[in-house]
């Protein structure tokens, strides 16, 4: 059975939650939490690269995560971490 809108959208907030204190760990981080693959939690983490609030650097290993400036701002705002349909 896939996943729901709001499964989506817990996911992507536990992301954005975590990654500041697991950079580097954060997909495996997230597998673990959801019982997601690495492929499937990577997807999350890809579509909120896409959205603009995360950023990304360094290669597969290496990799690390971060929240971007943009995020920081939206959740001090009054958007408050809303994802739109389009990231189910």
């Amino acid at each position: 059975m896939g996943r729901t809108r709001q499964d989506a959208q817990e996911i992507k907030g536990f992301v954005l939650g975590n990654v500041r204190e697991h950079p580097r760990g954060i997909v495996r981080l997230a597998a673990a939490e959801f019982g997601l693959t690495r492929q499937a939690a990577l997807y999350y983490v890809n579509k909120l690269i896409d959205a603009g609030l995360l950023e990304a650097s360094g290669n597969t290993k290496a990799r690390e995560y971060r929240v971007s400036p943009l995020s920081e701002r939206l959740a001090d705002g009054p958007v408050g971490g809303r994802f739109s349909d389009r990231d189910r």
